[in-house]
């Protein structure tokens, strides 16, 4: 009875409920939705829905002060950070499909972790200031950022993602710019290693934001 007070009759519980239909639709009707123009746009539009649901039930929503740049900074935080985590996950399935492939075209593999290293740097410095600004405002004191224990979490995970972001210019700075197309496989078999650190890097960032 307080599981069923709680999810009809608070703000809360309505957006959690709303964001509980969105994620079954996406995954029961997702393969159906891609094979057409208006299903795509459903997609897009529960993807971006989702964050903004996410902000308004979370920290940010339940502020009083600055409430729309504190839920601003939330949904631009959690879309970049979306883009950047699901992208490696998709470039680490697409890599061990090229890997495992009788002939591939040699530029492919390197044209697309190009391609997607442009996103993740864009995503990356969102996801980097928006998190400091949101610490900020949190009350995480600049000159003292271990005061408080939310503080220290925020400092963990601030190292770790600085980690990820090492793991990243690796591919960056190294792998892209030694390619050779006659090694085609082993570039794609190290830009899949780093790709797998930086997930599990990325995997521990989530369970340390779990707790803030």
């Amino acid at each position: 009875s307080d599981i069923w007070a709680g999810m009809s009759t608070t703000a809360f519980g309505h957006l959690w409920c709303a964001r509980i239909v969105l994620l079954f639709t996406l995954v029961l009707g997702i393969r159906r939705a891609l094979g057409s123009a208006l299903g795509r746009g459903y997609i897009v539009a529960s993807v971006l829905s989702l964050p903004i649901i996410s902000a308004l039930s979370g920290h940010a929503g339940a502020q009083t002060d600055y409430v729309f740049w504190r839920v601003s900074l939330a949904v631009l935080h959690s879309v970049a950070v979306g883009i950047w985590t699901g992208g490696l996950f998709c470039l680490h399935q697409w890599l061990s499909v090229r890997l495992n492939a009788d002939s591939v075209r040699p530029e492919m593999s390197h044209s697309v972790v190009h391609r997607f290293s442009h996103f993740a740097m864009a995503s990356t410095g969102i996801i980097g200031l928006t998190g400091v600004a949101m610490g900020y405002w949190a009350g995480v004191s600049p000159l003292h950022p271990l005061a408080t224990p939310y503080g220290k979490l925020l400092f963990a995970k601030l190292v770790l993602f600085t980690l990820t972001l090492a793991a990243a210019a690796v591919n960056q700075f190294v792998h892209l710019r030694k390619w050779d197309p006659a090694q085609e496989y082993a570039f794609a078999r190290a830009i899949r290693r780093e790709v797998r650190f930086e997930l599990i890097l990325v995997f521990c960032v989530f369970l340390v934001a779990g707790f803030l």
